[in-house]
């Protein structure tokens, strides 16, 4: 199917409330296409390159032969492994390990030299292509990651919420329908094999309702995270600082579809401002702890 559908709607019309996405994908992008892309639109919201232990796996992976599996090295990286039936039993010989040292910032692929011949030529030819594989897929961002960057973005950068409990489908409000919209067709416009999809929500009891419950839900399950996380005593500093970020954003989510929908969410503005105070009194009393111990 082709992805290059770009027809839109005008979020503007008072009786479009926000639109309805989800999107499928089988292919990765480039991300200094995707970069490219959204720049062009004044977008400045590329996502961030795999690291090279991910690089190193999903090239280990894409180079394996027929009978062979990739394990994780316990000396770090992954093993490039053959599978083999001797007298009625699996018989395990590693050919060569692919990892990346910290020390020189390289990928390095060792082949361990056996006694066969055609099993060294083997193993060397496939330690050429993890090297390569790892070249070429430097600028690759795998289809889940991009599907999973979409994710990021439908939710923290456009506010919106998910209709499924498990996600997948989203409610865009109609204030971020034009910046939805530009993401969506920088993504249609390089990432080939992926395409987002969009339904106008239209005004009405029933989809407020609707937007009502996933928000609300979200904002319960937010909430009640933090306050597990403050309970347990665990958080330090650091942690408690970000956990009072997430929640200055939710309610100014909250406030935002409050504004431009209409919708009641007071009381859910209670609790997360209440789960504020409670960060704000854990990171005193964390800091009481730190000057006890000075003290002594």
């Amino acid at each position: 199917m082709s992805t290059n559908i770009t027809a839109s709607f005008d979020p503007s019309l008072a009786t479009v409330a926000g639109i309805i996405t989800y999107w499928s994908g089988s292919s990765g992008v480039r991300v200094s296409e995707l970069d490219a892309a959204l720049k062009a639109r004044g977008l400045d919201l590329a996502p961030g390159l795999p690291s090279a232990e991910v690089r190193v796996r999903r090239a280990v992976e894409a180079a394996l032969p027929k009978g062979h599996i990739a394990r994780q090295s316990p000396k770090g990286g992954r093993s490039i492994v053959r599978e083999r039936k001797v007298e009625g039993r699996l018989v395990y010989d590693e050919l060569a390990r692919a990892h990346w040292d910290l020390g020189t910032r390289q990928l390095c692929v060792e082949v361990y030299e056996t006694a066969d011949e055609a099993t060294d030529l083997l193993a060397r030819a496939v330690a050429a292509e993890v090297r390569q594989r790892f070249v070429e897929d430097a600028d690759i961002l795998a289809a889940a990651d991009l599907l999973n960057w979409l994710t990021d973005r439908v939710l923290d950068t456009c506010q919106a919420v998910s209709l499924r409990r498990m996600g997948g489908v989203y409610f865009v409000p109609r204030s971020m329908a034009p910046l939805w919209q530009k993401i969506r067709d920088a993504v249609h416009e390089t990432g080939h094999g992926t395409h987002v999809w969009e339904i106008p929500a239209m005004d009405g009891a029933e989809a407020a309702l609707a937007v009502l419950d996933a928000l609300l839900c979200e904002a319960a399950t937010s909430v009640a995270t933090i306050e597990r996380e403050i309970e347990s005593g665990t958080l330090q500093r650091r942690a408690l600082d970000t956990r009072t970020s997430r929640l200055e954003e939710l309610i100014e989510k909250l406030g935002h579809y409050a504004e431009t929908l209409g919708l009641d969410v007071a009381q859910a503005v209670e609790t997360a401002t209440r789960a504020q105070a409670n960060v704000v009194i854990a990171i005193n009393a964390l800091g009481a702890e730190e000057r006890a111990r000075v003290e002594e």
